[in-house]
């Protein structure tokens, strides 16, 4: 199984790096939610924080770039490119969010965060699905949040998993998780929609 992560290692890599200038640069269709799709990032205040970073990157690379000149100023253009890189990474992230809406189907619930992160949770996995609030989180190692932000994510629906399930990453290995916290726009509709499911 270690083999072949790392012989799918490249070429995921290479289909997020388009992925992610597709979203940032070029697709700006505005997403028309369907019935059984819920955003997961207007009331959040999670994109906000990702563009504070943006801005502190911004800080940072020129404050580094000052430093590193006096130095050396190829290495001072080399940290440079790659703080604008990282900052076009976060671009993409933020701009793929609401093209990535969370999906309620028959059989399983596809959960992400723009490119950075998915799971697919089958419904028979699932134990139970309830409102959450701070006290749901945890610093188990079973528990972990969709977008990766932790508490930050002001998560407001906690998953409970009767398997383990796997949570991939735009880079880094999957993790396993049987406790998933998340933030949806509507979440009273999309626990209620999801019991439906768990009741038949």
């Amino acid at each position: 199984a270690s083999d072949v992560y790392k012989r799918q290692v490249p070429a995921k890599l290479a289909a997020n790096e388009i992925a992610l200038i597709y979203y940032g640069f070029f697709n700006f269709k505005k997403t028309e939610l369907k019935s059984n799709e819920y955003s997961n990032y207007k009331g959040s205040g999670i994109l906000s924080t990702l563009g504070a970073v943006i801005f502190l990157v911004a800080v940072e690379m020129v404050t580094i770039h000052i430093l590193a000149a006096k130095w050396s100023p190829i290495l001072a253009w080399i940290l440079t490119g790659l703080s604008i890189y990282s900052a076009l990474q976060l671009i993409g992230i933020i701009r793929s969010v609401p093209k990535r809406p969370l999906i309620i189907n028959d059989n399983e619930l596809i959960l992400r965060f723009g490119m950075l992160s998915e799971t697919s949770v089958p419904i028979e996995a699932i134990d139970t699905i309830a409102l959450a609030d701070s006290s749901d989180f945890d610093k188990e190692k079973t528990t972990k949040t969709l977008s990766l932000l932790g508490e930050l994510e002001n998560s407001n629906v906690v998953i409970q998993l009767k398997t383990p399930q796997q949570l991939q990453f735009i880079y880094g290995k999957p993790k396993s998780y049987t406790k998933l916290l998340l933030f949806v726009d509507d979440n009273q509709s999309f626990k209620t929609n999801v019991e439906a499911l768990l009741s038949k």
